[in-house]
């Protein structure tokens, strides 16, 4: 008779009768009716016909499982006031296996403690987020959502971030609106205006679309689909670029990129070519391109030899285009040109002066010797030809530096 009861309550409730209706109707605790959905497939075995094919189909149908927890939202609104006032102790067994009912109640929870977030002016409402306390963890537990949370999944346990983006899915379910995250609009929400855990960090696509993001928001131009325009407007930021960057990311610049300026705007690059499919930025072989050289002012770069040849090579044959030609011919007749320029000047000119200075060794400090030296051993690697000073190459330049003035 037991079993019977429990088989019966669980048909009618598959049938559309309401949760309470349906356990009450057959005198079953709201545990009872928990346990007996949770062992369906043993109670499918304990009856015949067209009550043990329903259960069978049930329990082969997970989402027509947690229909049977579905339960109005007047029924959760009412426990969960039962909870606060200390009349009841835990929300119905399996509260927490429909999304609906979740929704229903972080909504509802949020609401009752905060009235302000049930405003349904846009901006008043993410001003009332973000007023939020910073310990949401310990606020969520303190109006009761402290179980909630700890029933919410691998990746998503105890997260307060998940919890506000449960409202979120609410909140536009209820008013129609766009989600609080969407930053197409002028009222939005970022993940990190709130306490997220270090895993969040660690995940890469984070990362980059907090540092795109925080600059396109400060800085629009950053956030054109033009690359001349994003590029122009990476030129013309403050010289002092690791203090200016990080007066625009807070404290998160510190942690998150260890105040490393190169850090944060090599992730923001990465956002550039997820938003718009285009190059890096940083990207030579573009006609449009940045030089990271010129960008980060790092201490120390020019201590190092591959960085120092890209720099002078680049440099050249960017300001000369025939040295980048694949012909030996015409790079020696390029290099011949150069040599009756005054050399020094011309160098210092395309902005080798620092290189130059810095990168050479001692008796080749600001040498334009040292420089074509360099070049030559990047157009070898390029080519895989014989040096350009090879006497038994031809053609072959010998080098004798014109003291002439540009």
């Amino acid at each position: 008779m037991y079993l019977e009861r429990c088989i019966d309550a669980i048909i009618v409730r598959d049938a559309g009768v309401g949760y309470l209706k349906a356990i009450d109707k057959h005198l079953i605790a709201p545990i009872t009716f928990y346990e007996a959905v949770k062992n369906i497939e043993a109670l499918a075995k304990t009856t015949n016909g067209q009550k043990r094919r329903t259960l069978a189909e049930i329990a082969k149908d997970e989402e027509r499982r947690a229909n049977l927890f579905r339960m109005d939202e007047e029924l959760i609104r009412k426990r969960y006031d039962q909870i606060q006032r200390k009349e009841e102790t835990s929300f119905f067994p399996g509260t927490y296996l429909h999304p609906e009912n979740i929704e229903a109640l972080v909504y509802y929870a949020f609401v009752s403690n905060n009235p302000q977030l049930g405003s349904s002016d846009r901006g008043e409402l993410v001003q009332a987020m973000k007023r939020l306390r910073k310990d949401l963890q310990d606020y969520f537990h303190q109006i009761g959502l402290g179980g909630l949370m700890q029933k919410l999944g691998k990746g998503r346990q105890n997260s307060s971030l998940a919890v506000i983006g449960i409202f979120d899915t609410a909140y536009q379910k209820r008013t129609g609106q766009p989600s609080l995250f969407d930053y197409a609009q002028n009222e939005h929400l970022h993940p990190w205006d709130f306490k997220v855990p270090n895993s969040y960090w660690k995940d890469r696509r984070n990362v980059r679309g907090f540092a795109y993001h925080t600059l396109t928001e400060r800085i629009p131009a950053l956030g054109s689909s033009n690359r001349s325009e994003v590029i122009q407007a990476i030129i013309g930021l403050p010289k002092n670029l690791q203090l200016y960057i990080k007066s625009i990311m807070g404290k998160k610049c510190s942690w998150i990129f260890r105040d490393t300026t190169e850090a944060a705007i090599r992730a923001f690059d990465e956002g550039y070519q997820e938003k718009t499919g285009d190059a890096s930025l940083f990207d030579l072989r573009q006609e449009h391109h940045l030089h990271h050289w010129e960008i980060f002012r790092t201490r120390g770069k020019y201590k190092d030899a591959a960085t120092v040849e890209g720099i002078i090579y680049h440099t050249l044959v960017e300001a000369i285009p025939e040295l980048s030609s694949g012909s030996r011919e015409i790079v020696v007749q390029g290099i011949k040109k150069l040599l009756s320029y005054g050399l020094q000047n011309y160098f210092f000119s395309l902005g080798l002066r620092g290189v130059m200075k810095r990168g050479f060794k001692k008796g080749e400090v600001n040498s334009p010797e040292a420089v074509l030296k360099v070049f030559d051993r990047a157009y070898m690697k390029e080519t895989k030809d014989a040096s350009l000073f090879e006497e038994n190459k031809s053609p072959y330049i010998k080098l004798v530096v014109s003291k002439k003035k540009t």
